[in-house]
């Protein structure tokens, strides 16, 4: 088994990051995106060009707007299955609509950030968690259902400064 590393992106308190928060459980991540080297990452996003895309970095391990998380699963499998939904579009309809609580159809052609990674990690681990979900009920899912582990964080000077990472992933001193 190998470790597949998650990126949680923490917003920058802009409105829409606000917002984003506050409907997705106040953690303050409002993005994920699944780690391939520390200068790439796949992910869904809204904006730049608009969904699943290959993103790079000069290195997002030393982004203070990202926290990594690790968790058990089949970096190969994860890899392939990111891999194929390249140019998949960005559902924003469907994430509205989750927002107000209506139902959307079983029409959509899009995915959403973490909606695309709850799939990558069931296929991995042969799970079957809810892929309708939003960033920060991803993350408790990955903390909790999957013993995720909190590998480095800007909120703490090192990763061994932080002395435990609770189940909604808020670092305890």
């Amino acid at each position: 088994m190998n470790k597949i590393h998650i990126a949680m992106y923490k917003g920058k308190g802009r409105i829409r990051d606000k917002i984003v928060d506050f409907f997705t459980g106040n953690l303050g991540y409002t993005h994920c995106e699944l780690v391939i080297t520390p200068q790439k990452t796949i992910g869904s996003h809204y904006l730049y060009k608009s969904g699943v895309q290959y993103f790079y970095y000069n290195n997002i391990y030393n982004n203070p707007r990202w926290d990594i998380y690790e968790v058990d699963g089949e970096l190969q499998v994860a890899l392939k299955y990111a891999r194929k939904q390249v140019g998949t579009p960005y559902d924003l309809k469907g994430v509205l609509l989750y927002f107000i609580g209506l139902k959307f159809g079983d029409d959509r052609k899009g995915v959403w950030c973490s909606e695309y990674l709850a799939e990558v990690i069931n296929r991995t681990t042969g799970s079957k968690i809810n892929t309708m979900i939003m960033p920060n009920v991803f993350l408790k899912h990955l903390l909790k259902d999957f013993g995720a582990m909190l590998v480095l964080s800007h909120k703490c000077k090192t990763i061994t400064n932080c002395k435990e990472i609770d189940v909604l992933g808020r670092v305890k001193r």
